[in-house]
């Protein structure tokens, strides 16, 4: 923690990781694959913690977490707006304006890269007036 109360980088990365953990492990307790109220407490929008706010080290800890819980035994995959929240921000961060992915000179494939990314997160979760909203029943619209 920080003089002001804040967590630092390193304990939101921890934190990250053990919600990523902590999610797997609720879903799998009972054999096979169970989601509900006993998994939607660690996510990480449920417990304030949004992509765009990320340092490197906590992006990092996103990426690796997340992917933990994307695929699961027999090849089921639960895809969230955690997941797609993730994957817009590293599409802007790499090929967005400021991106320092690609040089000067490869604007076109910067360009092409950045639509590629986007329309594959396109139709997943179409955004709503205020970003990626939830419906009531929870699922992203």
């Amino acid at each position: 923690m920080t003089p002001t109360g804040q967590p630092t980088a390193s304990d939101r990365s921890k934190q990250i990781a053990d919600l990523c953990d902590s999610w797997l492990a609720a879903a799998t307790a009972a054999g096979g694959l169970q989601l509900g109220g006993s998994t939607e407490g660690f996510r990480l929008r449920n417990n304030g913690l949004q992509p765009h706010d990320f340092s490197y080290a906590e992006l990092r800890a996103a990426c690796i977490g997340l992917a933990k819980v994307l695929l699961h035994p027999g090849l089921n995959t639960v895809i969230d707006s955690d997941h797609q929240a993730l994957w817009a921000w590293c599409t802007e961060i790499l090929v967005g304006p400021e991106g320092k992915l690609f040089d000067a000179n490869e604007r076109e494939l910067q360009t092409l890269m950045g639509l590629a990314c986007r329309s594959s997160l396109a139709g997943v979760s179409p955004p709503g007036v205020r970003g990626f909203e939830l419906s009531p029943s929870g699922a992203t619209n």
